[in-house]
């Protein structure tokens, strides 16, 4: 990767604009503290000792949870920190949330320099880091969520790319943070299939993605020690082990919570209610490429279309709204290009001569004294 065409001749600049933005976001969620009602307080530290009990005999909170025992990868790198370099948990924790924020920002921006020039890029990318902190509304930070966002970009830039040795080799470290890397799958169907003779291209790289992701996703359970017993909630929900059991009954047993939650919208439709964060995350870009449909380029709608199929996977298993909005972090990747295609040519074309704003005369003027 050439750094200057990317990232332009002045690079080392817009890297440290990156590193401020991401530091600045990663203040927010680091110094959030929740207190419930019976008075335990959440805070930073509390998602370090969950993330450590998850490879421990003696799991606690959502460590209980095998989904949540097989995100492997964040908990044997605090661990392994500790074992081998003698480096405390937390500090890891820290550290690696802020690095993972700032590769975010610069993946992100070479994602989207795919097709749009520098400038565009940066844009994007920081409205993403402002976006993104809608999500910061759990009991503690999510530590899986910008690895997340770090997996889904590599592999949809070398899907985009076509270079599938890198796409899966990404997917196989991205399944190892969350297993919702099976979205990838979805939106490569839609972004290969263009006719009859892009078949046979769709159906391999379809079964690379799912044979790569499920053998993955199994030996990050066997790594949790959960092998192949409940998938979803120990003990269960009630409606009997399996997979399609679990799923079926986690979403029958969620649906209260969930209409709670939307008819919260209807009841105080304020605007910082939590539950609109599966909107704001995305905002406008749910639906800015439909208002320039004809004109957005065929790669960018079938990203787009991948990506609304995958929101809508994510918000028919997830039970509460306010839940729903960071399970939405991992399309920004697919989502974006096409509305940003959209706000850039549409929304805040560029313009030359007579038609400048008012900064570029009082520029001109003052060049001409």
């Amino acid at each position: 990767m050439n750094l200057a065409n990317v990232y332009g001749p002045r690079w080392p600049w817009l890297f440290a604009l990156y590193f401020s933005l991401a530091v600045i976001c990663g203040y927010v969620s680091w110094s959030r503290v929740v207190i419930d009602e019976k008075g335990k307080v959440y805070t930073n530290q509390t998602g370090v000792d969950v993330l450590v009990s998850m490879v421990s005999d003696k799991p606690e909170g959502n460590a209980l949870y095998p989904q949540m025992r097989s995100r492997v990868l964040i908990p044997y790198v605090l661990v392994g920190a500790k074992k081998y370099l003698g480096i405390p948990y937390r500090l890891t924790h820290d550290a690696t949330r802020l690095m993972f924020i700032f590769l975010a920002a610069l993946l992100f921006h070479w994602h989207l320099r795919t097709w749009f020039s520098l400038q565009e890029a940066l844009t994007g990318t920081a409205l993403l880091l402002g976006t993104i902190t809608i999500t910061f509304n759990t009991w503690t930070p999510i530590s899986t969520d910008f690895p997340e966002l770090i997996g889904m970009t590599v592999c949809v830039a070398a899907l985009v790319r076509q270079r599938w040795v890198l796409m899966l080799v990404a997917l196989s470290v991205y399944t190892l943070n969350r297993e919702t890397s099976i979205l990838l799958l979805g939106g490569a169907v839609c972004f290969l299939y263009t006719d009859r003779t892009s078949l046979p291209k769709v159906l391999a790289v379809s079964a690379g993605i799912f044979v790569t992701w499920w053998s993955t996703y199994m030996a990050a359970r066997y790594l949790a020690g959960v092998g192949t017993g409940w998938f979803v909630v120990p003990g269960g929900t009630g409606h009997g082990q399996g997979f399609v059991r679990e799923v079926i009954g986690l979403v029958q047993d969620l649906w209260p919570r969930r209409l709670a939650s939307i008819l919260s919208l209807l009841q105080n439709p304020h605007p910082y209610n939590v539950n609109w964060s599966f909107v704001l995350v995305l905002n406008v870009f749910w639906a800015l490429p439909l208002i320039a449909w004809r004109s957005v380029p065929s790669p960018l709608k079938r990203l787009y279309v991948g990506g609304l199929l995958g929101g809508l996977t994510m918000l028919s298993l997830v039970g509460v709204l306010n839940e729903a909005g960071r399970y939405m972090i991992p399309l920004y990747a697919l989502i974006y290009p096409a509305g940003l295609y959209v706000l850039f040519r549409y929304v805040t074309p560029s313009y030359s001569g007579v038609e400048t704003g008012p900064m570029e005369r009082r520029r001109e003027d003052l060049a001409q004294g």
